[in-house]
């Protein structure tokens, strides 16, 4: 069904042709922004999940990624450029409370954690590492990737510092990069 004036939207993405998804409680929906529709149709599909909370993600080819953080249930599901077709979804450990997905890859994932920075998998979500390098206090907000594959991860320090950590290889190093002279909290990124 549609999207109820009652329901909380998690994550919304827009893909190059013109489609927005969004997530809500009670799963991912989608609807044609060029189109002029108000309509959202829901594309749950083979899903069976009832309760949901998380994000969406699109990897470089526009397939769509699916972060259910609710608590019983913690996977991750990848579905076709339009969300009609789904896997079957893959766990993720219980130490990670999903803040954010990001994409680079069809195998490689980058998922936030608050508390617990940010961690990465190379084989679609068998196995995650702690991918933190040396900023193991991060509170993140959000990644957000470029088509470059900069990854950026906005988040407050809990030691009262604020700013984004950046890596230009995949997670394997980053480089600290401070939010003054305005020393604001950066809760996230827009693609313009």
């Amino acid at each position: 069904g549609s999207i109820t004036s009652s329901e909380a939207v998690y994550s919304l993405v827009v893909n190059s042709g013109g489609v927005a998804f969004a997530l809500t409680n009670s799963g991912p929906h989608k609807k044609s922004i060029t189109s002029g529709s108000n309509v959202w149709a829901s594309i749950k599909g083979t899903i069976t999940d009832s309760n949901f909370s998380g994000y969406l993600s699109l990897d470089a080819s526009e397939n769509l990624y699916l972060a259910n953080s609710f608590s019983s249930v913690r996977k991750v599901y990848t579905g076709n450029t339009l969300g009609t077709t789904w896997n079957a979804g893959t766990s993720y450990p219980a130490h990670i409370a999903s803040t954010s997905l990001s994409v680079i890859s069809a195998s490689n994932w980058l998922m936030s954690s608050n508390p617990g920075g940010v961690f990465k998998t190379t084989n679609s979500g068998a196995a995650w590492t702690d991918a933190n390098g040396s900023f193991k206090s991060l509170a993140p907000s959000q990644i957000f990737i470029t088509a470059q594959n900069r990854i950026f991860v906005s988040y407050g320090l809990n030691n009262g510092g604020n700013g984004y950590m950046q890596s230009i290889d995949e997670g394997a190093t980053w480089t600290y990069q401070s939010a003054s002279p305005v020393d604001r909290s950066i809760l996230g990124f827009v693609k313009l």
